[in-house]
């Protein structure tokens, strides 16, 4: 019942579920986890993507893309979507994106193949390199 609370006052606040309904009924999920850090001009965001089905087994044979959007102002600065690249067989993928200011950036990240989701991972970019707090699970496809 608190995940189909939260799950509901997600949509209220943040326009986007912090849990898939899925989720949020208890259905098991894959495991997408997203890792960014700031470097160089722009800057570039390099973002590390470990996809993980619902037993945990790590899934090497996905299709991984990434976009990028300031929330602040999706209509005039946003990245076009990138494919990431398979890092090894463990789960792991590498993708970088040129955003064009630093800032916060909503990343979303597409997952298509043996499992499909979407999350959306909020990045500040002017706080240094760190693991991304707080991930929303879009949708489940």
């Amino acid at each position: 019942m608190k995940k189909i609370l939260r799950y509901l006052l997600s949509l209220l606040f943040f326009g986007v579920p912090l849990l898939s309904p899925a989720t949020a009924l208890g259905a098991s999920m894959p495991q997408v986890t997203v890792d960014c850090h700031a470097h160089g001009e722009g800057p570039l965001l390099t973002c590390d993507v470990t996809v993980k089905d619902a037993n945990r087994r790590a899934i090497s044979d996905a299709d991984i893309t990434l976009k990028a959007h300031m929330p602040s102002m999706p209509m005039a600065h946003s990245v076009k979507p990138i494919k990431a690249a398979t890092v090894d067989q463990n789960g792991l993928y590498r993708a970088t994106l040129q955003l064009q200011m630093p800032g916060i950036w909503a990343v979303e990240v597409d997952v298509r193949g043996p499992v499909r989701e979407r999350v959306i991972s909020r990045i500040d970019t002017e706080v240094g390199p760190t693991k991304t707090t707080e991930q929303m699970k879009h949708k489940h496809h």
